[in-house]
């Protein structure tokens, strides 16, 4: 649970009261909005003493149109603490008290400067884009933010968005895609595309990005909408000041840098996190996605293409007679067969290269020794959870796994019932 250190400020004041121009309440309702503060509270009382020992109360006709006044403003400490002398300024007759505050926000009301990450490298569009090229190969990163003078993101980097509009004889012929067998093969073939040119030629300009004061609820809406899971943080002027993706949102509902007292139950936590008010345990059996392909072990090579082409998460699972799972078949798995065996990211990128060459893909696994079926192509699902599960514990388990982004839900028995996505469980708990 999202409990941060606050502030509440206090000023016992009275209706007549003025800041200069302005009456007190109406100066500090200024200033509030004026910051983008939480939000400022007044209460008329019935009575209470003046500074000078005297009494206003609303039985006193004269003083009837002169009632105290309970102004109180709370929000974050570290909002409030660099306007107090502001504050105390407009104060001119009345008393003011500031107090230390416990306050919570759900974990969709959080902004995403609370969770961003630092922004980490990034290029220019002048860098050779065989150097914005090496970088996403070095590091475990799969987007560069590209800037200008000033920090300023005018575009990103991506292996896939440079692989998409790679070479015409590689993109509409295909080939010879099957014959990037080795880690020389497809470093000559990325220095190939990379030669002679800029990052700023092969980036993707105008590219989604997020105020650092939107709400993570709002960015992950964003995300979802626009298909993808990481994005630039960027401050008023369109300067670089961070990164988020889905999983530091997730990481922000599930363990919010440790901000959760001990005293709190972890899933009423969640709940009132994100659902408040549920009355019922949300279980990743009720976020699971049921619409996937269950394919029997002798289901052909082209059947698997094709069926993973028509599941909602490129996702197929291989069951036995009695139903129970076998194994899953994803992109990772059709093309572990024929991907090089090498360090670093060149395998993730052979294989979302040919993954655009699905024809070619077929041929390449055919030309295997064996025969190639669902059961020869399987592999263990990395996180099963079964039905009841948390979702708590569900999403724990996913980001335990940083190169997993889908759990397999199965009953007691092992049958498999669906998958339970983080982008997915993700999108329902931020509606």
């Amino acid at each position: 649970m999202p409990w941060l250190p606050g502030l509440t400020v206090r000023v016992l004041t009275h209706e007549r009261a003025r800041a200069g121009s302005k009456s007190t309440q109406d100066a500090l309702f200024a200033l509030v909005r004026r910051h983008g503060l939480a939000g400022m509270t007044v209460t008329r009382a019935l009575e209470g003493f003046t500074p000078h020992g005297g009494m206003r109360t609303s039985g006193h006709v004269d003083l009837g149109d002169d009632l105290p006044l309970i102004i109180e403003i709370v929000d974050r400490a570290d909002r409030i603490e660099p306007l107090l002398p502001q504050i105390a300024a407009l104060v001119t007759s009345g008393v003011l008290t500031v107090a230390d505050t416990r306050l919570y926000f759900p974990a969709t009301h959080l902004l995403v400067r609370d969770e961003m990450r630092p922004p980490g490298i990034a290029v220019q569009p002048e860098t050779p884009l065989s150097e914005g090229l090496a970088r996403l190969l070095e590091g475990d990163t799969r987007l560069l933010p590209v800037v200008a003078v000033g920090d300023v993101v005018v575009g990103v980097l991506t292996l896939d968005h440079v692989l998409a509009g790679g070479d015409a004889e590689w993109q509409v012929g295909g080939a010879r895609v099957a014959a990037l067998r080795t880690p020389a093969d497809i470093r000559a073939y990325l220095g190939r595309l990379a030669a002679g040119r800029t990052v700023g030629e092969r980036m993707l300009a105008e590219p989604v990005t997020m105020p650092s004061g939107m709400e993570l609820g709002a960015a992950a809406r964003l995300l979802a909408e626009r298909g993808v899971t990481r994005a630039p943080v960027v401050d008023a002027q369109g300067r670089l000041v961070g990164m988020l993706a889905e999983r530091d949102i997730l990481a922000a509902i599930v363990a919010p840098s440790g901000r959760t007292p001990a005293s709190q139950p972890a899933e009423a936590t969640l709940r009132l996190c994100v659902l408040p008010g549920a009355g019922e345990r949300l279980t990743a059996g009720a976020l699971a996605e049921r619409e996937l392909p269950l394919l029997p072990g002798e289901t052909p090579l082209r059947e698997v293409v094709a069926a993973l082409d028509r599941s909602p998460l490129r996702l197929a699972l291989v069951v036995g007679a009695d139903g129970a799972l076998r194994g899953v078949i994803d992109d990772r798995a059709l093309l572990a067969p024929i991907t090089p065996r090498t360090d670093g990211g060149l395998s993730g990128v052979w294989r979302r290269f040919v993954s655009h060459a699905p024809a070619q893909v077929v041929a390449a696994l055919h030309n295997q020794p064996e025969h190639v079926t669902a059961e020869t192509l399987a592999r263990p699902p990395t996180i099963m959870v079964a039905e009841d599960t948390l979702v708590l514990e569900a999403l724990k388990s996913l980001l335990g796994e940083p190169h997993e982004d889908v759990a397999v839900v199965i009953t007691a028995q092992r049958r498999a019932v669906g998958a339970f996505s983080r982008q997915g469980a993700l999108r329902v708990l931020v509606e």
